[in-house]
């Protein structure tokens, strides 16, 4: 099941912060929370985060305009999350 306001950041440097993102993607919309995943052992980021937006339109504006684009140094994957069962 898709969580339409919220989107997976995938192919991230792992020197990016959650403050980066939230500057970069804020320009979509209100948001929420944003969470560079790490390594629970390590504490390292992986290289992935989930943005969560305040409505639907922004997530899938930010998905439409960032998908496959430069961010860090890297090309970016931008899609709607799907919800963890």
């Amino acid at each position: 099941m898709l969580e339409a306001n919220k989107v997976f950041v995938g192919g991230l440097n792992y020197a990016t912060t959650e403050d980066e993102l939230k500057v970069e993607f804020e320009r979509f919309g209100s948001i929420i929370n944003v969470r560079v995943v790490r390594n629970h052992e390590t504490g390292s980021p992986r290289g992935f985060a989930f943005i969560t937006f305040a409505n639907e339109k922004s997530a899938s504006d930010s998905v439409t305009a960032m998908d496959s684009q430069q961010f860090g140094g890297r090309m970016i994957g931008v899609k709607i999350a799907y919800k963890r069962s």
